[in-house]
């Protein structure tokens, strides 16, 4: 099986350069600076440059958000971009975006970073990606068990923002046993992945998205996503509105891929009714052990410090419950 998939972290080396295509797409282009591995006795390491495409929604917010010399995480794919000019066809290779991390942003102003841990996230993002793409095709029993699916979520941080990591459970929707046509739920599969440091809404995000990511690959078209999150699962349902840059590109990223099914629907649960996503989420905590504060290991001044959380506004009060988790 072929696979092309890129996951990068690095800063940038210019301000985002957006355009407006002849069809009327936004495009953002970013060039970022990757730095390579230090060798012995040398004191600054060497970087790469990657140009890196972000469209539409994703062009949209690289260019509010992002500036030069603010960190950035890329997931997307390797593209060959071909062009003709006087001297023939000249060729560039970029990577398209498919999802960007914003470890920094600026706002009015000022950058503040993302609650994550940029390598420890774009990395777990890369190999969740990974293991989606390359598992083996679903039996036809399988298959038709998984038409119709339910995705349990949780995600959890100790810190809130702090060591982080979600947990889903994805298994067929059960009927009552009161014929011989009533079956019982069927697992059909678990995720418990750390993330890194990150706050709970961003972990809360992420386990919706692999959850989803997971449906599809096993060839859901219906999907009942279920959460004990009511922020996110009312942002996500449209009840609340996002305004915090640290969660727009997540929320970006679930809704686009909840358009992929025929039909999505987000309830919000009570936490004692989400166990088996609750105690994955533990366990994906517990195995990545130590995590590092990564404002504290750049020395950000404490009104820096101030910027990380959820931060999203909806219409109603929020979800308290969101903020004391694991």
């Amino acid at each position: 099986m072929d696979l092309n998939v890129v996951t990068i972290t690095g800063r940038l080396a210019d301000d985002p350069k957006p355009h407006a295509t002849g069809n009327g797409r936004d495009v953002t282009m970013l060039r970022v600076a990757v730095s390579r591995p230090r060798r012995p006795g040398q004191q600054r390491s060497d970087a790469d440059f990657v140009d890196v495409a972000a469209w539409d929604d994703l062009a949209r917010l690289a260019a509010k958000y992002l500036a030069k010399g603010l960190r950035v995480g890329v997931t997307g794919r390797l593209q060959q971009r071909t062009w003709n000019t006087q001297e023939g066809l000249r060729s560039r290779l970029q990577v398209a975006a498919g999802q960007l991390h914003f470890i920094d942003f600026k706002e009015q102003g000022e950058h503040g970073p993302r609650e994550t841990n940029g390598g420890a996230h774009v990395a777990t993002a890369a190999e969740a990606a990974e293991a989606s793409t390359q598992a083996a095709e679903p039996s036809s029993d399988t298959a038709d068990a998984a038409a119709e699916v339910v995705v349990e979520v949780d995600g959890g941080s100790r810190g809130n923002p702090g060591p982080a990591g979600y947990g889903v459970v994805i298994a067929t929707p059960a009927k009552p046993a009161t014929g011989e046509e009533a079956f019982h739920s069927q697992v059909l599969d678990e995720l418990a992945t750390g993330i890194g440091w990150a706050t709970n809404n961003v972990a809360e995000y992420r386990a919706v998205i692999a959850g989803l990511e997971r449906a599809r690959a096993l060839g859901a078209r219906r999907v009942w996503v279920r959460g004990d999150s009511k922020l996110v699962i009312q942002q996500l349902s449209g009840a609340y509105k996002v305004n915090s840059p640290a969660l727009l590109s997540l929320h970006a990223e679930a809704r686009r891929l909840a358009e992929g099914f025929d039909d999505v629907r987000f309830e919000h649960v009570i936490r004692q009714a989400n166990q088996r996503a609750d105690a994955l989420a533990n366990q994906a905590m517990n195995a990545q052990g130590s995590i590092a504060d990564p404002a504290k290991a750049t020395a950000a001044p404490p009104s820096v410090q101030s910027a990380l959380g959820a931060g999203a506004s909806s219409t109603t009060a929020p979800d308290h419950a969101d903020a004391e988790r694991n």
